[in-house]
């Protein structure tokens, strides 16, 4: 939900949100189910006592009626699955750890708030930068995040102020604690792989600001 909020009432806010829109989205996929399979149901009902030359009819019935509820099953199962689809971003080059890397821009706040939600796996160098309007503390959380990721948290000026792991389909708040513009989120234990520490600078290009 990935993911970012811009402080802790949008958090909750977020999080009650999502869960009532869970709660809403299954128990209409639920009900659509029950009503497809209600109305084959009723439509057989109503033959059972119509006249019948053989077991043919029957037969073709009931496997009518299976068919029917597979169906549903698929629809049901597909309809989950169709909201589950990570975005992909422009990429913009950034200079760190004596190395140029191109990363993901999340610019507008749709962006920085889907996030890196429903990435089954990353690369070894994907990455996501998290560009926002102003310094403030920054929290991050990882719903709907199913890779273990590491994120440092960026001064305006580039400097990074705090670097923290955060582990895959959890609620966990990560404050950056002090005031950052930025937040870059890279596979988990990228940072100490690559020697990045708190307090190295990130080159960002003028061109990457926040859209909202």
């Amino acid at each position: 939900m990935r993911r970012h909020c811009e402080d802790s009432s949008r958090l909750e806010r977020s999080r009650r949100d999502g869960k009532r829109t869970k709660q809403s989205f299954g128990a209409t996929r639920a009900n659509a189910a029950r009503v497809f399979v209600g109305n084959i149901l009723s439509e057989r009902l109503l033959r059972r006592n119509a006249p019948r030359n053989d077991g043919v009819a029957f037969g073709a019935s009931v496997r009518c009626l299976f068919s029917a509820v597979v169906i549903a099953c698929l629809f049901a199962s597909g309809c989950a699955r169709s909201g589950e689809q990570p975005q992909r971003l422009p990429k913009a080059p950034i200079s760190i750890g004596g190395r140029s890397l191109e990363v993901e821009i999340a610019s507008a706040n749709a962006q920085r708030q889907f996030g890196m939600m429903y990435r089954r796996h990353l690369a070894p160098d994907e990455g996501m930068l998290f560009v926002f309007p102003d310094a403030q503390e920054r929290y991050f959380y990882m719903k709907n995040t199913y890779s273990a990721l590491s994120i440092a948290f960026i001064a305006p000026g580039g400097r990074i102020v705090k670097i923290t792991h955060m582990e895959p389909l959890t609620l966990t708040t990560h404050s950056s604690r002090l005031p950052a513009m930025y937040a870059l989120e890279m596979p988990l234990g990228w940072f100490d792989k690559n020697k990045v520490n708190e307090g190295d600078t990130i080159g960002i290009p003028e061109s990457v600001k926040a859209l909202d």
